[in-house]
């Protein structure tokens, strides 16, 4: 009956995380489970909690503002709107030539994200994490097929489930795709995506995503 539950809990919350994101994020032709439904979970090990970058960077940063959201990114950092769409945010480092393809973050959230009711969830119980890191590993298996040099890791502060793996892009060059699904109702079911083409991007791309989430401020979350 456990089991039974956990699961239920687990669709619950990946069905918000994916139901209202679009379809192909523009992570540099990166794939994205947006809108399909949840796969059946999979045997998987549980995860211990792995140090998270540090809260406050070594790299001078600046203030980013969109809508109701607010954050802090490299100095070197900006989004590119035209890379973006309604539902997503791309960044990267602007002093890079776009044609060049350089890695990139995308900041994805669920259409209507403003009005959608979280389930609680105690996503710091063991089985539960264990259930859901299987929903999102066999999600992002049906978007790309086997995952090459999969790997997952859980960051305790703020919670956030990781996934990564290798992919090849349509012109051969082999990226290093990760997912961030940070489950606090701050964040409103956002996703980000963080794509390594092994440029040597600065700062790295773990140290960006932790920072843009801990200087996360939503004005949604004020007015709940």
């Amino acid at each position: 009956m456990k089991n039974r539950l956990m699961a239920g809990a687990a669709a619950a919350l990946l069905a918000l995380l994916l139901g209202g994101c679009r379809a192909d994020p523009k992570v540099a032709e990166g794939t994205s489970v947006a809108g399909q439904d949840a796969a059946q979970p999979a045997a998987t090990d549980t995860v211990q909690p792995s140090p998270a970058p540090a809260d406050v960077p070594a790299w001078e940063t600046h203030g980013f503002t969109s809508g109701p959201f607010s954050m802090e990114l490299p100095v070197n950092w900006d989004e590119v709107p035209g890379m973006g769409s309604y539902t997503a945010m791309f960044f990267t480092d602007t002093t890079r030539d776009l044609d060049s393809q350089p890695s990139n973050i995308v900041i994805e959230l669920p259409l209507g994200a403003e009005e959608r009711e979280l389930p609680e969830i105690d996503y710091r119980d063991p089985e539960i994490q264990q259930e859901f890191f299987a929903f999102l590993e066999e999600n992002a298996k049906n978007g790309t097929g086997e995952l090459e040099n999969f790997e997952k890791a859980l960051w305790e502060q703020p919670l956030t489930f990781i996934i990564a793996y290798d992919r090849e892009t349509a012109d051969g060059k082999t990226a290093r795709q990760t997912r961030y699904y940070p489950v606090d109702a701050q964040y409103h079911a956002m996703v980000v995506y963080a794509t390594d083409f092994g440029d040597s991007i600065a700062p790295p791309l773990p140290e960006v995503v932790h920072h843009m989430l801990v200087s996360w401020q939503s004005e949604w979350a004020k007015t709940e």
